[in-house]
Order: structure tokens, then C-alpha cells, then sequence
């Protein structure tokens, strides 16, 4: 028989007739009798077990159990689980496999906290109801009401904190991190959640290349005790630093044989040149911009970061987004950070002109009217924020859930979640 040895488990009532979790000690009290702890979530709970109760089933340390702390129809004394398994149909999150994401996404969140706390940076965090979601033309947002009695007004859910980020570096902050629940309507595949966790980070007075710096220092840091080897899929990922740093133009020319830098705004002639190499059919009716993405995500995107993280950096002028043009050579001071074929951070050295940022502004609003889609209205505080004068500044915005991903060698970012957005809204064949 089972007997609950664990006053705090007795105090929960009903609740506790059954308790589920990670066997991580086991003390022999005389031969076939031993006290198990069972771990959940933040809890433990500690029982005596005895051989009987068992009914032949080997156990070990690591293993997942349910067990009965009082006889209940139709539930083993002991059972052990599968890390899929669930033990009650009316509770499908309530898996071994939810508990595991969650203990490990938390800890590596809380570590993320901690490096940038050893860096001086202050967390912030900026609000997730918006007068405007973001400019991004390709993006769709998720769209609500405010509603006091007469008086309604259209909000939105961001799809990132970056504009609220910026107006605090306006305000004198210089190093601040925020990690930040974003949204994008429309967005569920294995790779993507239409809620999902960004973690963004600016700091005043640097560019770009001290940016990509710190991606390195971080990753190095959340894989320090693995000596920055990092199991993932099939293989092993080498997160030495510095990792490479390839142009975007050069990164295409190298998978592709074709030099985008040759067929500037002409997309007629680099169609030409995709069949000409035996590539393609390229797709009809995509302008330049998207006809290089295309090509990229075609040709290129799945061969990076195989081995060990690459950043694509110095991208077209007009991919520049939020990022400064550098009046040189005319490539924005933008970067991607790729591991293990996966797009896990995109940074800047950020735009400060507010004229330049309203006319990219504006470009983007005349994308979303071609494209048939609805406008979004400018953030105009941010604009103002803008003029009021922003520090020269490098940020970024890194994938969250991907990265926990990487970190536990998991197929997809569900697999990191206890709530994934298709069981929460019983989208299971999604």
C-alpha cells in the first residue's frame, strides 16, 4: 500500500488523491520498500513504496510515474507514464512532456535574465495593447476593441516591443532587455506561433557588429556548461566564437552562382539569370525585393548555420527595415543570426533619422494597400520619440521559443510549450 509520507501533498485536499511526476530520489527503507519523490512542476511530494504496489513494473531515477495515494476506480497504485503519455482524456496538457518544456523553458529564461543582469541592462516591458501593431507589410496583426460605453477604439497586439523599446532609449535608458509576448495572426506551422516569447534587447551607442558580439556571448553563456557544443538533430553543433559574418549578396552568389549586385531594382533580368543557372521557375508577379527572398529562402536558407551559426549581414537598402543605410556602399547595417538552419535573431544598427523612418513608414503602408490588405495606422509617437532624438543605438529580436527549441533538441517549437497555440484551441490537425 501507498502511503503518503508528504503534509504538504495532505493539505491539498482531494486534489492530492493522485499525484504525477519525475522520480528524482529514491532512499531504501528494507528490502522491497523504498521513499520515492515525485517531481512537479516546482513541488515535490515523497511516498513509501512498496514492491506489491509495483505489480512487477521496473523503475528507475528519470522515469515518470502516476500514483494513488489512496485506491481510486480504475487507477493503478503505481503506473509508470511515457513522456507522452497522458493520464486523464478531460486534461490532454497534463503530460509528462508539458512538465519537462516548461522546467526547462523557464530555466533558460531565467538564465537569459541573469546575463543581462551581469551586463548592467534593465529589463523593461512595454504594453501588448497598441495603436499600431508595426509597419511590416507582409505581417497581419491581430486586431481588438476598446470599448467604453460610446467611445470605441481599434487596438492591436504587437508584433514585437521594438517600437515601445525605442521611445524608453529616447527617455535616457541605455541598456534595456525585455522579454516579451508578440503576435502575428496567421502564423502556425512547425516553426511558428501566432503567440509566441521575443526576447529584444538595444543598447545605446553601439552599432551592429557589437550587437552580433553579445548574440555570441549569450548562446556561449546558456551552453557554457556543455563546453558550447550543442546535440542537435542528427549531429552536434559547434557554438565556438566568432562565428562567420557573410554578406547577404555574397551568401547568395556563393549557394547560387548568382550576383544579385549585378541586377540592381531589375527583376525582369535576374528572372533571366535564375532560369539562365537552371534554378527556378521563379515565381510570377514578385517585385525585386521579393524576388531575392525568394531565391534566399529557395536556395540558400536551408544550408546555414548546418555546422555552426552564421550571421547574414550587410543586406540591400531597401530590406533595411528599421536599420541605418550605410552611405558607403549602400547595404543596410542589418544581420540574421542562423543555427542550425533555423532564422533565430534579426538585428540592426538602428535607424534614428525620423524623416527617413516616415518615409519608409509610408512605403510600407502603400505595400499593404497593393497587396490588398488592410492599412495599419502609423505609431506616431514613436515618430515623435524619433525626433526628439533617439541615441545611436544597435538592437535585436531573438526567437525565443526556437532558441529553448535548440537548446533541448526539440522537433518543433510546440514541443517547447506546456500550452501550444493548436491544443489550446483544439486545432490538433493544424
Amino acid at each position: 500500500m501507498v502511503s503518503l509520507r508528504s503534509a504538504r501533498a495532505r493539505s491539498m485536499g482531494p486534489a492530492a488523491r493522485i499525484r504525477w511526476g519525475r522520480l528524482v530520489r529514491a532512499e531504501c527503507l528494507a528490502p522491497g520498500r523504498w521513499t520515492w519523490t515525485l517531481q512537479t512542476g516546482d513541488q515535490t511530494f515523497t511516498w513509501e513504496v512498496a514492491e506489491e504496489d509495483l505489480a512487477g513494473q521496473t523503475w528507475h531515477l528519470g522515469d515518470w510515474w502516476l500514483v494513488a495515494l489512496e485506491p481510486l476506480p480504475g487507477v493503478p497504485v503505481a503506473e509508470r507514464l511515457t513522456p507522452t503519455q497522458t493520464w486523464s482524456s478531460d486534461h490532454a496538457w497534463a503530460q509528462a512532456s508539458a512538465w519537462a518544456a516548461g522546467a526547462h523553458r523557464w530555466t533558460v529564461l531565467r538564465q537569459i535574465r541573469q546575463f543581462f543582469y551581469d551586463r548592467d541592462y534593465t529589463e523593461v516591458d512595454t504594453p501588448l495593447l497598441v495603436a499600431s501593431p508595426g509597419m511590416e507589410p507582409y505581417l497581419d496583426p491581430f486586431e481588438t476593441e476598446f470599448v467604453q460605453g460610446a467611445r470605441r477604439v481599434r487596438a492591436y497586439l504587437p508584433y514585437s516591443p521594438e517600437y515601445g523599446m525605442k521611445k524608453l532609449l529616447t527617455l535616457g535608458f541605455s541598456r534595456i532587455f525585455q522579454i516579451a509576448h508578440a503576435f502575428r495572426n496567421g502564423e502556425l506551422s512547425r516553426w511558428h506561433e501566432p503567440e509566441f516569447l521575443l526576447l529584444e534587447w538595444y543598447r545605446a551607442l553601439a552599432d551592429y557588429r557589437d550587437i552580433m558580439t553579445e548574440v555570441e556571448a549569450l548562446l556561449v553563456y546558456l551552453t557554457r556548461h556543455q563546453a558550447c557544443r550543442l546535440p542537435w538533430r542528427d549531429g552536434v553543433l559547434d557554438l565556438t566564437p566568432p562565428w562567420p559574418r557573410a554578406p547577404f549578396a555574397e551568401v547568395i552568389r556563393q549557394f547560387t552562382g548568382i550576383d544579385i549586385r549585378a541586377y540592381p531594382g531589375d527583376v525582369e533580368s535576374l528572372r533571366r539569370a535564375v532560369e539562365a543557372s537552371g534554378l527556378g521557375p521563379m515565381p510570377a508577379g514578385l517585385d525585386w525585393n521579393n524576388a531575392v527572398l525568394w531565391l534566399f529562402i529557395t536556395y540558400v536558407e536551408p544550408h546555414l548555420g548546418r555546422d555552426r551559426p552564421v550571421f547574414v549581414i550587410d543586406y540591400p537598402a531597401s530590406m533595411a527595415a528599421l536599420a541605418r543605410v550605410r552611405e558607403a556602399d549602400g547595404v543596410a547595417e542589418r544581420f540574421e543570426l542562423y543555427v542550425g538552419g533555423l532564422e533565430l535573431a534579426n538585428g540592426f544598427t538602428e535607424l534614428t533619422d525620423p524623416d527617413e523612418q516616415a518615409r519608409r513608414f509610408e512605403q510600407e503602408r502603400e505595400e499593404r494597400i497593393r497587396r490588398g490588405v488592410p492599412p495599419v495606422a502609423v505609431d506616431e509617437a514613436f515618430l515623435e520619440a524619433l525626433r526628439l532624438g533617439m541615441p545611436p543605438a544597435g538592437g535585436v529580436a531573438l526567437g525565443v521559443d526556437r532558441l529553448v527549441a535548440l537548446l533541448m533538441n526539440a522537433p518543433d517549437v510546440a514541443a517547447t510549450l506546456p500550452f501550444p497555440f493548436a491544443r489550446r484551441l483544439a486545432l490538433e490537425d493544424s
